[in-house]
């Protein structure tokens, strides 16, 4: 039996935990406290030089941010050169295009957007005609740049005069710009140009504007008494901030070999741009300096005070959050009742150790951990089961209960395509969340009811079946009525097994529930499947194909809208499945893919604008099948028609001369010799042109011909044989039949009996 304890009189001692805990932080608090005095000793000795190291990352931060926005923006105005609309308006200097100068204003306008705020516009002069294009229209240099960009210092002249100038790329100094009204003039800022030159074409130059005061205010360094950007020879100033910035006293300054200038009061820390040349120059005054220096000073003393104190309060916290709980342990351990949580005991660690109820808590964990482990292992015999993965059922004996009926019910989610779904990802999540939701309400009526995700879309509900309990129908007929409430952003197919007796048919009642699920009709609303019926697949007969074949080479819109409405009205009257629809509309698109082959025609672009086709047919929506069927046979239709209006000479002799000597003997060469060219080329320019062989061509032709002689019946077979140029007979059946599918005489019967 452990020892009472008695808590009426308790004092820290020095063999408490609580003592012992508090001396071990104050021990590491002393420790870090010292290591903390050692190192601001050291730092104070190298704190200038720290902080002269801070400014020049500072300008260096400034220096690639400007560099970085005037890079990009050089490259941009470049590739105006390589232009095909600025390109074809400079040839065509005799007479203004303006609808090439609107494709240009907006192309300017959207690349001076790109780079808002830092740029107030772009524009292209034009040496002649005399014109600028920029952002908002086309002027003439006097309008431009004397009125809607005015300056004193860039007169008209001076623009023109760029045309004459050799350098590539240059940054001339920020200067006032306004736009001179009726009645006064509206500022447009401080501006710096940029001029942009190809030397190649000399007839016209890029320009931008540039604002100063934009990029100051996003990448001025963030300790700076005066900041200025000085030319690439240091002898004029581009741009420098209003105050504190002696432009002349940062020339002298600058020595090229050194990144900072210590003059009189002032610190100069300079640094040359690596894509304009331009100096960068960052002024600091020697008190600013001694104030972050006195400043630093301070905050390193407050900081250490503040991590004393906290590490002091900290210590007390740590020790009373670790000791109160060991403390309330014991006397629940002791006394075995919750209210003796209100006392405050000591000597807790050898009281831990004394007591054997925390066998009995760690027992009835241990308990709670296999129940739950035994259920996850029930789920991997299922999972185990489902996907045919062999097992030893011996070794899961003990986890399953005793035979009884089961039923299985599959839940199949379907993304609703009109919803914006992020990724393919948020389909899996939402099936988890799905899964869950089933998980509980099953539990709820079931006593024993297995849920679990065997696709990123699918989950399979495993019921025990009892008399007592409420029939599975009912069960899940409630659950599609709450899916029925997201029906805007998903939708299911639920199919539900029949009665099984024995685990070993659990892989035969999941693919009933599978076969089921293939009898969903093509709609974006969730359907409730109860029984298996047979099924008939409904594919593309050849009557249909040819249909097909003969309205894509048609090319008449309307005949393609009536034969795919006609499909669309099968698969209705059908009830077709979703699979049959997706198996025929497959076919379909293979169908117009091999036309195109036949007839050599490129396939790669139709292939690319309609390469959603997966995403669509999976979308179950019979409109947007519709109309995206429609919108691909009516690309397809436009291929072939172009490719027959394509038809050159040589081809159309050749064509007309089969049309008019079909029923003789025709011969290549014969064909080759009118054309005064060999029998071999011919048959590869026809081939090349037509994407048919010179005989298969031919024989098409007098097939043709044999359907429209054999819809007169005083013909004989042999005597049509003849008119269409096959002297034997067999010869003839042979092909009629490879070609139609049907010999001479079922072909005569067959349109005997269709109605006129």
């Amino acid at each position: 039996m452990p020892r009472a304890l008695s808590f009426k009189s308790i004092k820290p001692q020095r063999r408490s935990l609580f003592m012992q805990l508090l001396a071990s932080f104050l021990v590491i608090i002393l420790l870090l406290l010292s290591f903390h005095m050692l190192s601001f000793a050291f730092f104070r000795s190298l704190m200038q030089e720290e902080i002269i190291r801070y400014n020049e990352a500072g300008l260096q931060h400034a220096v690639d941010n400007y560099e970085r926005q005037l890079g990009m923006l050089t490259t941009s105005m470049l590739s105006l050169y390589m232009d095909d609309a600025v390109s074809s308006f400079t040839l065509n200097n005799d007479r203004i295009r303006y609808d090439i100068a609107d494709q240009i204003r907006i192309q300017l306008k959207k690349m001076s957007g790109s780079f808002y705020p830092y740029v107030d516009n772009i524009a292209i002069a034009f040496r002649e005609p005399k014109l600028v294009i920029e952002k908002d229209g086309i002027n003439t240099p006097e309008q431009m740049y004397g009125k809607f960009y005015a300056s004193a210092d860039y007169s008209p002249s001076f623009w023109m005069e760029q045309f004459n100038q050799s350098e590539s790329t240059k940054l001339f100094p920020a200067r006032e710009f306004s736009e001179k009204g009726i009645s006064q003039a509206l500022r447009k800022g401080n501006l710096i140009p940029l001029v942009v030159k190809n030397k190649l074409q000399r007839h016209f130059y890029v320009s931008a504007f540039l604002n100063a005061d934009a990029f100051l205010r996003a990448y001025q360094p963030p300790v700076s008494d005066g900041f200025g950007i000085l030319s690439p020879d240091t002898s004029s100033l581009l741009f420098g901030t209003a105050e504190h910035f002696n432009t002349a006293q940062a020339m002298a300054a600058y020595q090229r070999d050194k990144e900072y200038v210590h003059d009189g009061d002032l610190f100069f820390f300079y640094l040359k741009g690596p894509v304009t040349g331009s100096v960068y120059v960052n002024v600091i005054s020697a008190s600013s300096l001694s104030a972050q220096i006195a400043k630093l000073n301070w905050m390193l003393i407050g900081i250490l005070a503040l991590v004393l104190v906290i590490g002091l309060a900290a210590s007390i916290w740590f020790s009373m959050r670790i000791h109160q709980p060991i403390r309330s342990l014991l006397r629940t351990i002791q006394l075995k009742r919750t209210d003796a949580l209100k006392y405050k005991g000591i000597m807790e660690l050898e009281e831990i150790g004394s007591n054997v109820q925390q066998l009995l808590m760690s027992n009835q964990s241990m308990n709670r951990d296999l129940m739950r482990k035994n259920s996850l292992l029930r789920h991997y015999f299922y999972t185990n089961k489902l996907k045919m993965i062999h097992t030893r059922s011996a070794d899961f004996q003990e986890l399953l209960q005793e035979e009884r009926p089961y039923r299985l019910a599959l839940f199949k989610l379907y993304r609703k395509q009109s919803h914006d779904w992020t990724s393919e990802a948020s389909t899996g999540r939402t099936a988890y969340f799905v899964m869950e939701f089933i998980q509980s309400s099953l539990s709820a009526k079931y006593e024993e009811a297995l849920v679990f995700q065997m696709e990123r879309d699918q989950i399979i509900a495993l019921v025990m079946l009892r008399e007592e309990e409420e029939p599975l129908e009912e069960a899940v007929h409630t659950l599609k009525q709450v899916f029925d409430h997201d029906k805007e952003y998903l939708f299911f197919t639920i199919a539900i097994s029949s009665a099984y007796a024995s685990s070993a048919e659990f892989n035969t009642a999941y693919e009933e529930t599978i076969c089921m699920e293939r009898q969903r009709l093509f709609h974006e609303e969730t359907e409730l499947i109860l029984v298996s019926l047979p099924q008939s697949e409904i594919s593309m007969s050849g009557q249909e194909e040819q249909q097909l074949n003969a309205v894509l080479v048609s090319g008449n819109e309307d005949a393609l809208k009536s034969w795919l409405d006609k499909i669309m009205r099968r698969f209705h009257d059908m009830r077709a499945t979703g699979e049959d629809v997706q198996r025929f509309t497959d076919d379909c698109i293979q169908a117009v893919y091999k036309v195109l082959s036949a007839l050599n025609l490129p396939t790669e672009a139709l292939k690319a604008k309609f390469a959603d086709w997966d995403h669509v047919k999976g979308g179950y929506h019979l409109g947007r099948l519709h109309d995206y069927l429609l919108a691909f046979l009516h690309d397809a239709a436009a291929l072939i028609a172009q490719r027959l209006h394509e038809e050159d000479a040589v081809t159309k002799f050749v064509k007309q001369y089969i049309e008019e000597h079909y029923g003789e003997d025709i011969s290549l060469d014969t064909i080759a010799d009118e054309l005064q060219l060999t029998s071999g080329y011919v048959s590869t320019y026809f081939k090349e042109k037509t994407g048919m062989k010179f005989s298969q061509y031919v024989n098409d032709m007098r097939i043709r011909q044999a359907k429209r002689l054999l819809r007169q019946p005083e013909l004989k077979i042999l005597d049509v044989a003849a008119r269409v140029g096959y002297h034997n007979v067999n010869s003839f059946i042979r092909m009629f039949k490879n070609t139609t599918g049907l010999s001479p005489g079922e072909y005569r019967k067959k349109i005997d009996a269709m109605p006129d």
